[in-house]
């Protein structure tokens, strides 16, 4: 009876574990339990994506537009003109205006065909007008002289008036006591500090007074005038007085 008993007992053991291997029940096993330490979940990174720096340094300024070359002066031009005539730069001189004063090229190259060289000197330069004194030595000896004014625009002569002042065939004037034409007179031998008086009745008269010979560099003041009276004070301390174009006559 007891063996019967411890059977059904046995039995009764098994009966829920036949149960709960069918899938009627759940069955809770006991884990062993372990401690660890936490861990930070592990996931795969992503390459963070990093722009490209730009160099440290100065901020660079935006690049300057190119300046473009500012043009020759007036005064600047005209000397251009007569060193291209002077070289027989004649194509030269006739970008630099000679187009303006003439009809074809060939005729203006052919108006210098007995010069030997032209010898201008700038006397005054107001905005686009410059007055010029020119010599125009020719392939014979023979000197003419010139006077007048050059208009010049974007660097090249776009008007003139120029005037002759001692034809080429007659001798200038000489002074002759108080009397002095063109020429230029040593201050105190030639000519006597005071005060002198023209007419220009034609042409264009000119006078300067000068510390030294060169009547290029050497100009103190000047006047120059297509007509009527002018008047010349010679003083002691100049040097030299230049006439051109005109005579004058002492009047004390």
């Amino acid at each position: 009876m007891r063996r019967a008993r411890l059977l059904v007992a046995a039995a009764g053991l098994a009966l829920p574990l036949a149960i709960g291997a069918c899938g009627g029940g759940k069955v809770t096993t006991a884990e062993p339990t372990t401690t660890t330490s936490p861990q930070a979940t592990t996931q795969k990174r992503q390459p963070s994506v990093t722009q490209k720096q730009q160099p440290r340094g100065k901020p660079q300024a935006p690049a300057k537009a190119q300046a473009r070359p500012q043009p020759m002066s007036a005064a600047a031009t005209v000397r251009a003109y007569f060193a291209a005539i002077n070289a027989k730069d004649y194509r030269t001189a006739w970008n630099l205006g000679g187009n303006n004063f003439d009809s074809s090229y060939e005729h203006f190259v052919a108006a210098f065909s007995d010069t030997e060289q032209d010898a201008v000197t700038i006397l005054n330069v107001a905005g686009p007008v410059v007055t010029i004194k020119l010599a125009a030595v020719h392939t014979n000896g023979d000197v003419t002289t010139y006077a007048g004014t050059y208009t010049v625009r974007h660097a090249k002569l776009v008007d003139a008036n120029i005037k002759e002042t001692t034809p080429s065939n007659q001798p200038a004037p000489q002074a002759t006591g108080k009397t002095f034409g063109d020429g230029v007179y040593r201050v105190g031998v030639d000519i006597q500090p005071g005060l002198y008086k023209a007419t220009v009745t034609s042409g264009m008269g000119y006078w300067a007074r000068l510390s030294g010979p060169d009547t290029h560099n050497d100009i103190i003041t000047n006047d120059m005038k297509e007509s009527g009276t002018m008047y010349l004070r010679v003083r002691s301390t100049d040097k030299y007085i230049e006439i051109v174009g005109t005579t004058f006559t002492s009047v004390g």
